[in-house]
């Protein structure tokens, strides 16, 4: 940790979940809301998060982290809901297209 508390982890952390955030604030395309009963029973095969595009924005080895940590966050989520001997079941894909840091001016 250096002197803000930050760590490399919680750094990458906070670009996944602005790429996240900014999907879900109306950027990506809206897909109708599944009901809280048609949510119960699903199950995924696996879970893959998808940086090609950062990658491809010129920074392969950051997209690389990127992908790792949040995949392995990711797992853990959805655990309960990983079913990878179905072959019914379908693939939940995370895609990363951007992420956007606020300015900071601290100290």
């Amino acid at each position: 940790m250096d002197r803000q508390g930050w760590t490399r982890r919680a750094i990458l952390m906070g670009w996944a979940a602005g790429g996240i955030v900014s999907a879900l604030s109306g950027r990506a395309r809206a897909a109708p809301s599944p009901t809280p009963e048609a949510m119960a029973g699903l199950r995924f095969r696996a879970v893959v998060v998808d940086t090609s595009r950062l990658a491809a924005l010129g920074n392969p080895t950051t997209a690389e982290l990127i992908g790792q940590e949040l995949g392995g966050q990711a797992r853990q989520i959805f655990a309960d809901r990983l079913a990878p001997g179905d072959p019914r079941a379908p693939t939940l894909v995370i895609r990363i297209h951007t992420i956007s840091l606020s300015s900071y001016a601290g100290d």
